[in-house]
């Protein structure tokens, strides 16, 4: 067994250290094993488009923006190709408090709501 710096043993070294745990991949396939950051997707629609990064950038902040006007008043905003982005309503409810087991009232909130479409659907099945 190595030891750390400190002169503390590390542990048998098939041991992976406590702490954030790396996510399980044994079940995903080809199309999950990455999450695109923000970067990426920006630089992969700049290349496709041909648009700067910085305008591309500056589109998906517009669409943000528009998309968190268009929930707080209520409306539904439509994104082609992705999906519907609307607000529901949930009511008020009695919940318990998971520390003490007390009831306690959870009050009706408005809380977004994502429809996907078809075409993104039908990209998750391929």
């Amino acid at each position: 067994m190595g030891t750390s710096r400190h002169g503390k043993s590390k542990g048998p070294p098939w041991r992976k250290p406590k702490g954030r745990r790396e996510p399980a991949t044994h079940h995903l396939t080809h199309h999950q094993e990455h999450t695109m950051t923000q970067t990426e997707l920006i630089a992969n629609i700049s290349g496709s488009t041909g648009l700067t990064k910085r305008v591309v950038e500056d589109v998906l902040k517009a669409l943000g923006d528009h998309a968190h006007a268009a929930v707080y008043t209520g409306e539904e905003i439509t994104i082609p190709g992705i999906g519907k982005i609307s607000v529901t309503q949930r009511a008020a409810r009695t919940g318990r408090n998971p520390q003490t087991g007390a009831e306690i009232q959870i009050p009706a909130k408005r809380a977004p709501h994502f429809i996907a479409a078809k075409a993104l659907k039908d990209a998750c099945n391929a």
